[in-house]
């Protein structure tokens, strides 16, 4: 008996987890510390991780796709969906960017 073999050999690329990943991972540690996160929260927990694991790799493709600038917006309208995670804007820069984050997501 024969047994199939692939037709080329690739190899899958290194996992490694990017600054987005990782950034997402410290944000939902700090928000379960402070007991924001409940069960109820989980799977929204999970796709904001799967998002930023896409993110990451989305940013590192030789150009940066449509796709990946949509999931960008995606995660971070996700992030402050959870409790714990509201943006205070403490000084007039940090006002003018949420403002203009605003525009954008209303574009």
């Amino acid at each position: 008996m024969t047994q199939n073999r692939p037709l080329f050999d690739v190899k899958e690329p290194e996992y490694h987890q990017g600054p987005i990943e990782t950034a997402a991972d410290t944000s939902i540690a700090s928000l379960k510390e402070h007991e924001h996160l409940t069960e109820a929260h989980t799977l929204i927990v999970q796709m904001i991780r799967s998002l930023a694991r896409a993110c990451d790799r989305g940013l590192d493709a030789p150009k940066v796709s449509i796709a990946t600038t949509t999931m960008l917006r995606q995660l971070g309208d996700l992030m402050l969906t959870l409790p714990g995670t509201e943006i205070v804007a403490d000084d007039q820069a940090t006002a003018d960017l949420m403002a203009a984050l605003e525009d954008l997501r209303n574009a």
